[in-house]
């Protein structure tokens, strides 16, 4: 039979609302959102003759129905609740008037919408009843809300979603409002973004949650709904929306018995879970269809949703899982399922585990995190030894994703569950990572002891592995103290039980460590090897994680000594791995050094955002200290845009979160910048006690960077004063600084030169060069230069050349009148090619001598500390257009 298509009706399209029409229910209130699903549905009513429109209970297709209905009212449509109907066809022959058979009035009416509202509990025989009332009809559509699909021929389906949260916060305002609640009742927009998500953002929900504002605030709704849904019902509504409770349970009661036990089963599960974990722990009751057939009924029913992703993860919305874990509870049945879930989560995340490291936590172990921190806590009282190996395993999993507080909460329990178990090696186990958490909080004397009775609960148990890891977390407790000839030696005799042994992720561990020692001790070659070895070590082991902040911390060497475009490629790579194994602190410290080399190097339209992502990232994992030094970093380059005031706020915030958690190093750092800005403003009291305390505490730990850092930084002293020696301070600056190489120095020796060359009325050294004033133009990545009054030079072709030249104009703008070695020549220019030194020495002689034959002649100076751009002539960037 060939298919009738209805006339397209104007009235489909949008216009000026219509007068309402009587035997249409009223609609309450304005439509929030939904702007696009009602474009989408007035397009399939052109085109189509069923649509159904599907969603969970709560969602709104009712709402939508009776929009579209208003839309219709005068083009033949017929708005059916099916909510309380006996049958389809005693419903529609009602609201046809009850004039013949359903077929026939339909006929006679011509081009007709019919609207049927509510069609779950009428939908198993609804399909041939529609598809008889569609042949006899030709001018009729039908759409149909429904929690299911009807299955009839030629069906079309439109899946409602929950609403976008800006638009489910506007509905419950404007709720809110409508009964008049206070605006400082429903004011606290952070809170009302809490409320919807908590009821996700479902238009019922909100709307039956708003209706209570007068009474309730936004947080006491919040924690109310906590406790359970039945705070969600209408005074005086009645019907099938009265309250969320109430649609709920219709939906459940057109559940099979198999289906509603599947369903209060998986509320079990917390966030998102695999088709194999619900196999592994919902129980297949006799004579039941397969477990997967009742997820894809309960799917269908809109009661569970399915995540487009790989494999598969099916959800339970928290409205349906509040009402349905009720029903689990209910029946008794709540304790032995959150066993079976406990019992499979852990064994499942240990098949995972490599045994040698298991601190790395791989796909499975992150993308269960919700799902094992509940078997933590579900085991505590009844299975300590099960919660305590849930807590190793979500361990390195907080220290990656925080929040620290969580972190220790899981720790401290942990190791309570497994001295009640009666497992002096699980408790050894629990200590370790508790130790590291107690380290990086500053908590050493504490991590001493836990590491002590590590060592020694591992050693009872004859378990080598574990006292070589506590061995390694004892040299890092040595270098944290500033203890570095201990912590040398701990973690080289670790090192080399590690290589004996086989134990390469343990060797890179111990290798990294021995880098960031060297690094303090002011050896940076050393330190660069250190952590290539780390780097080697770990990749061997697959340890992408480790990797990751191996690489960042060659990342930071590599910064000291100079090889600022290294050191990005470093912290880029850092970037990427952390990403991969979804470390969100490793990835906001990679992305905060990756900021900071590119201030260093004077780039501050590429540092400044990588600084403000990086304050985020790291407000996120609740890090104090990285979020001081994001905060100092975002001030040095508000100072070196001459935003004066904004630059003392920033490192004024930066330095006293710093004093907050104790973290005297970084404070320490931060306060020669921050007297600087303060010296430029006048206060000099406030600059001279920076000052002072910064060189006390660089004194004291003998590093000679730091306190050129501080020396260079006084110079804002120096210039404050009317009568200044122009000649000193500048002979200040000029002192050699080759064999002392920090980003610090870097970033106070730009601000200082262009301190001076202002106060001179001379041009800056500076990223840009005065208006009008001649300057060395270098076009993107170098691809070509152009000197005063020249022409361009195209280096595209010559790779050497452009690199060199690269990394000369880097120099020139972070550290103008400080040269580039032969040897960071060398690895600029031929990145990643090795050569003997002499080899290496030829190669640049003849790359520096082209370069002065195309034009940079006089411009390129020699000097001890190796090859530079002349400091006096102004250098400019040009975009890329």
């Amino acid at each position: 039979m060939k298919r009738t298509r209805p006339p397209l009706l104007r009235a489909v399209q949008p216009s000026a609302p219509p007068e309402a029409r009587a035997d249409l229910p009223q609609e309450a209130g304005r439509l929030v959102g939904r702007g696009a699903d009602l474009v989408a549905l007035r397009r399939l009513l052109a085109g189509e003759r069923l649509v159904t429109l599907l969603g969970p209970p709560g969602v709104g297709k009712s709402r939508i129905a009776l929009r579209l209905a208003h839309e219709l009212a005068f083009a033949g449509v017929h708005f059916v609740d099916l909510g309380a109907a006996a049958t389809l066809e005693a419903a529609v022959a009602e609201a046809l008037g009850g004039a013949g058979a359903v077929e026939e009035a339909l006929a006679r009416l011509g081009p007709t919408t019919l609207l049927l509202d509510g069609a779950d509990r009428l939908a198993p025989g609804a399909a041939p009843v529609i598809e008889r009332w569609l042949a006899a009809a030709p001018g009729l559509r039908c759409l149909v809300t429904s929690s299911v699909r009807l299955g009839a021929a030629g069906e079309v389906c439109h899946d409602l979603p929950p609403l976008a949260r800006e638009e489910a916060v506007e509905l419950y305002e404007e709720v809110a409002g409508r009964i008049g609640a206070a605006p400082g009742r429903h004011g606290d927009r952070a809170v009302i973004e809490q409320l919807v998500d908590r009821l996700d953002l479902l238009p019922l929900a909100i709307e039956l949650a708003a209706a209570r504002s007068r009474v309730l605030r936004p947080r006491q709704l919040l924690a109310r709904i906590d406790e359970g849904i039945e705070v969600l019902r209408a005074r005086g509504r009645s019907g099938r929306h009265a309250t969320l409770v109430d649609a709920l349970r219709a939906s459940w009661e057109l559940l099979s018995p198999a289906e509603q036990d599947a369903l209060a089963r998986c509320t079990v599960f917390v966030g998102s879970f695999t088709l194999e974990a619900a196999e592994a722990i919902l129980e297949r009751r006799p004579c039941a269809p397969p477990i997967v057939d009742l997820l894809e009924a309960l799917r269908d029913r809109s009661l569970l949703q399915l995540a487009p992703c790989e494999p598969p993860r099916f959800h339970l919305l928290q409205t349906v899982r509040a009402f349905a874990g009720a029903e689990l509870e209910r029946r008794g049945l709540a304790d032995e399922v959150r066993s079976r879930h406990a019992a499979h989560y852990v064994a499942a995340c240990e098949s995972e585990s490599d045994g040698v490291h298991g601190s790395v936590p791989l796909a499975m172990v992150v993308a269960e995190r919700e799902n094992l921190l509940a078997a933590h806590r579900a085991s505590l009282a009844a299975a300590p030894a099960l919660a305590a190996r849930a807590a190793l395993l979500l361990a390195p999993l907080l220290a990656m994703q925080g929040p620290p507080a969580l972190e220790a909460e899981v720790l401290e329990a942990g190791i309570d569950a497994a001295r009640r178990a009666g497992s002096p090696l699980l408790l050894a186990r629990a200590l370790r990572p508790w130790a590291v958490l107690l380290v990086r909080s500053g908590r050493l004397e504490e991590a001493r002891e836990a590491l002590t009775a590590c060592s020694e609960g591992a050693r009872a148990a004859g378990n080598r592995l574990l006292e070589t890891h506590a061995a390694i977390e004892l040299g890092r407790l040595h270098f944290a103290a500033g203890a570095f000839e201990e912590a040398t030696a701990v973690l080289v005799a670790a090192r080399e039980d590690a290589r004996a042994c086989g134990w390469r992720f343990l060797e890179g561990y111990a290798w990294n460590f021995l880098g960031m020692v060297a690094e303090a001790k002011g050896d940076l070659p050393a330190s660069a090897t250190a952590f290539e070895a780390a780097i080697d070590r770990f990749r061997i082991a697959e340890s992408r994680r480790y990797e990751g902040l191996a690489l960042m911390n060659l990342g930071v060497t590599r910064a000291a000594l100079g090889y600022l475009a290294h050191a990005a490629g470093l912290f880029e790579q850092s970037i990427a791995a952390m990403r991969e194994v979804a470390d969100r602190a490793g990835e906001a410290d990679a992305v905060l050094n990756l900021g900071c080399v590119h201030l260093s190097a004077g780039r501050l339209d590429d540092a400044e955002p990588l600084l403000r992502r990086a304050l985020h990232l790291e407000r996120a994992c609740e890090n104090g200290r990285a979020e001081a030094l994001a905060l100092g970093n975002l001030g040095i380059a508000a100072h070196e845009r001459g935003e004066l005031r904004t630059a003392r706020e920033l490192l004024h915030e930066a330095i006293e979160r710093c004093r907050s958690s104790n973290e005297r190093h970084f404070r320490c750092s931060l306060l020669p910048f921050r007297g600087a800005v303060e010296a430029t403003l006048g206060n000099l009291a406030e600059a001279r006690g920076d000052f002072d305390e910064a060189r006390r505490y660089f004194e004291g730990l003998g590093d000679r960077g730091f306190l050129r850092t501080v020396e260079v930084c006084e110079v804002f002293l120096s210039l404050a004063d009317d009568h200044v020696d122009l000649r000193a301070a500048q002979a200040l600056l000029d002192e050699p600084v080759a064999a002392i190489r920090s980003t610090e120095l870097r970033m106070a020796m730009r601000l200082a030169t262009r301190a001076l060359a202002l106060r001179r009325g001379a041009p800056s050294s500076s990223a840009a060069a005065p208006e009008g004033q001649p300057a060395i133009e270098v076009g993107p990545e170098a691809a070509w230069f152009r000197i005063p009054g020249g022409e361009k030079v195209d280096l595209r072709r010559r790779k050497a050349q452009r690199l060199i030249v690269r990394a000369l104009v880097e120099q020139r703008l972070a550290a103008p009148g400080v040269g580039l070695s032969v040897e960071q020549i060398f690895a600029a220019g031929w990145q990643g090619t090795r050569a003997l030194p002499s080899a290496a020495a030829a190669r640049v002689y003849v790359a520096i001598g082209s370069l002065r034959s195309l034009g940079l002649g006089e411009l390129l100076l020699r000097q001890d500390d190796g090859y530079l751009i002349d400091p006096r002539h102004p250098v400019r960037r040009v975009a890329a257009r």
